[in-house]
Formats: C-alpha cells, sequence, structure tokens
C-alpha cells in the first residue's frame, strides 16, 4: 500500500512538471521602437466548481465562480513592460504600435486534468508582420486559471 502511495505521488508531481514543455518562444524581430499596442477583442471565460458536503446535522455545500477576460491580462502585462494601450488602431501611430492576438491553442489531458494551451501574436501594426509568436500551457482549478497562468507564462517567456 505504502509503495503505491508513493507511485500515485510521484505521478502527480511528474505530470505537473510536464506543462513546462508546451511552452515556445518564436522572435522574428525586436520591440525596440515601439510604444504603443492595440489588444483585439476577446471574451469572458467564466466556470467554477462547487461541493456539497453531508454533516451531523444535515448538508452544507459551497461554490465558486472564476471569471478571465484574456485582454485584461494582455493589457496589464503589456502596461507593465512600458507600452501604452490604445483603444483603436491610429493611423498616424501605426509605426509604432503592436496588435497583440490572443488564442486558445490546444488542451493537454494529464492523469486526471488537462491544461489550457494559449498563444500570442503579436504584430507590427503597419506592415501587419510577426514580430513574435508565444505559447504556454496553464493548468489551475478552473478553467479561467488555466488561462491566466497560459497567458502570463507567454509574458514570462517573452518578457525574460
Amino acid at each position: 500500500m505504502k509503495r503505491f502511495l508513493i507511485i500515485l505521488i510521484s505521478l502527480f508531481i511528474l505530470s505537473g512538471c510536464s506543462i513546462a514543455k508546451y511552452s515556445s518562444v518564436v522572435q522574428h524581430s525586436s520591440f525596440d521602437g515601439y510604444k504603443y499596442f492595440y489588444v483585439t477583442d476577446t471574451s469572458s471565460s467564466t466556470d467554477g466548481y462547487g461541493s456539497i458536503y453531508g454533516g451531523q446535522y444535515g448538508l452544507y455545500g459551497s461554490q465558486v465562480t472564476k471569471s478571465v477576460n484574456p485582454t485584461d491580462i494582455i493589457s496589464g502585462r503589456m502596461m507593465k513592460q512600458g507600452f501604452v494601450r490604445l483603444p483603436a488602431l491610429k493611423q498616424d501611430l501605426l509605426d509604432e504600435t503592436i496588435i497583440v492576438s490572443y488564442g486558445e491553442s490546444g488542451r493537454h489531458n494529464y492523469i486526471i486534468a488537462y491544461a489550457i494551451e494559449v498563444t500570442l501574436q503579436f504584430l507590427d501594426a503597419k506592415t501587419l508582420e510577426i514580430i513574435a509568436m508565444t505559447t504556454a500551457a496553464g493548468m489551475g482549478d478552473t478553467e479561467s486559471d488555466d488561462i491566466k497562468i497560459a497567458v502570463n507564462k507567454c509574458f514570462q517567456n517573452l518578457f525574460r
């Protein structure tokens, strides 16, 4: 029994560490010379989980609901890097503007859970050429957590 428990714990630890293999960065050019950014709209993701348990005096329950909009996370991270967010693309600022696009690019199954993979694409607003592209997977308690973790990993990998 003890041996089985050790093997089970080892599997969880190893599967948790394997998420890092789903990270990549491809940088075609530098972010130097860019001052502004525009993020394409994304929709919010809302999910949650709940539990019910019984006690001596009845049934009890709890529920957790979480929501995330990737645009908010991307905007915060870009602002933290010193870029200025534009609410719309401006013709006179295209030379100094980056367009950031978000997409969910996969799902990786593990023993009892899964991780969501996201890809961020950074484009030159004038030429629409790719400046950089980064991909990362995240695994948390909910899908909202997965997305937050993955987007933050993308930025950690890109701006080391």
